[in-house]
């Protein structure tokens, strides 16, 4: 085609008699390229892929025009839900939910229950899990065991979580074999104590740092401490009581040596957090992957 019309030109014939030719043809396709992509088949494809390549705030678009144009879709709303939650707006997912489950939020269907649970997972509103868990009957016994064991692990009730888990798997096995391993992990771990951190930084600076495993700033705790102490001594032993660096490298090591007992509670407080976001996040990794 492309080769016609070049002899065409070249052979200077009548260039409009080309054009309209060139219009003929290009209109022989007009049917390929007027396809309504935005039909409700090809626009589930295409947020489907949007959602799968994580881009998750494209994909709520599309997915709110899905359900705008097909209200009754529940798998438009779910897929809805779940760009929200992932794209890390939490506040909206839930808002939505309350949107789209109408009046009475504890009549929601199974899969907009189960995605509602889970984003109340993400926003650690333990009581609202609970509650949601007693009133809702559309969720199956497994989904409730799965978010109650979940909201007693967020909830720091090992303890209970794991009491929870050995009752369950006598019913069936309703408790994902991760969901047990995470508990017994966090029954494993040694947290700090804030009040021991404290004496033992009150007795030589630093060392409740050490116990933290904070190395270097117990090694500089015990540093500044002793080496102001000792400025203080030599200025009071050299002058007595009248001494000027005395009395200020004094007040510098009491300074010195009630932070960093301060620091040292406060760095055992640190360490349990940081124990406790590794068992937090353990759990937000499991719901985010569990097929529910």
């Amino acid at each position: 085609m492309i080769s016609m019309i070049t002899k065409y030109l070249n052979q200077g014939r009548n260039h409009w008699l080309v054009l309209i030719y060139i219009g003929l043809f290009c209109s022989s396709f007009t049917p390929v390229f007027t396809q309504n992509i935005y039909n409700l088949d090809n626009s589930k494809k295409y947020a489907d892929y949007l959602l799968l390549s994580k881009q998750y705030k494209l994909a709520a678009e599309e997915y709110e025009r899905l359900v705008f144009l097909d209200k009754d879709n529940q798998e438009f709303k779910v897929k809805l839900l779940q760009a929200y939650r992932n794209s890390g707006n939490l506040g909206l997912a839930i808002n939505r939910i309350y949107s789209l489950g109408g009046k009475n939020i504890f009549d929601l269907p199974r899969g907009l229950s189960v995605e509602y649970l889970s984003s109340l997972v993400f926003a650690d509103s333990l009581g609202k899990i609970n509650l949601f868990l007693d009133k809702n009957p559309n969720i199956t016994k497994r989904d409730k065991a799965v978010f109650k064991c979940s909201s007693l692990i967020l909830g720091r009730k090992y303890r209970e979580s794991d009491e929870f888990c050995k009752s369950k798997t006598k019913q069936n096995g309703l408790i994902p074999i991760k969901l047990k391993m995470i508990t017994k992990d966090a029954l494993g771990r040694k947290l700090k104590s804030p009040l021991l951190a404290g004496s033992l930084s009150t007795i030589v600076p630093g060392l409740g740092k050490v116990y933290t495993k904070n190395y270097v700033d117990g090694l500089m705790s015990l540093l500044f401490v002793a080496g102001s102490a000792w400025q203080s001594y030599k200025g009071f032993k050299n002058n007595g009581t009248k001494s000027v660096s005395g009395w200020i490298f004094g007040g510098i090591s009491l300074g010195f040596y009630i932070g960093n007992i301060y620091g040292s509670a406060k760095a055992a407080k640190r360490y349990n957090k940081l124990k406790y976001n590794e068992i937090n996040n353990e759990v937000y990794n499991f719901i985010q992957h569990y097929n529910f």
